[in-house]
């Protein structure tokens, strides 16, 4: 699978440790449906957003993964979910290259942009 590692600029505290290395994978179908049975994410689209995020976080630091939640991120600095969002949109864009994207593509997940659903 395709992965995309980074590191955070500022990074995250868990358990009184900072956490900076993040590696994240696309994003699945399985996400959308975990984010979906959130309580919150359904009446906050952001907060939806933030747990589909989650979701595709593969390792932050040294946090076990079924402690990286929503309300984890919650705690991030807006600077480390900039680049958050911004590895995501960089390993989607490495996924669609990887199964040879086409302009078509483009323009389905430019209606789907449009109806406030994300790719």
């Amino acid at each position: 699978m395709i992965t995309e590692k980074f590191t955070l600029p500022i990074g995250i505290e868990y358990e009184g440790k900072r956490h900076q290395e993040v590696e994240i994978r696309p994003r699945l179908v399985r996400d959308m449906m975990e984010g979906a049975n959130d309580e919150r994410a359904k009446a906050n689209g952001i907060y939806y957003s933030v747990c589909m995020a989650a979701c595709q976080i593969i390792r932050l630091g040294d946090i076990p993964k079924d402690k990286i939640t929503g309300d984890l991120l919650l705690n991030m600095f807006e600077e480390d979910f900039d680049a958050l969002m911004e590895a995501a949109n960089r390993v989607r864009s490495r996924t669609r290259e990887f199964r040879g994207g086409t302009e078509g593509d483009q323009k389905a997940d430019s209606s789907l942009t449009e109806t406030g659903v994300s790719a």
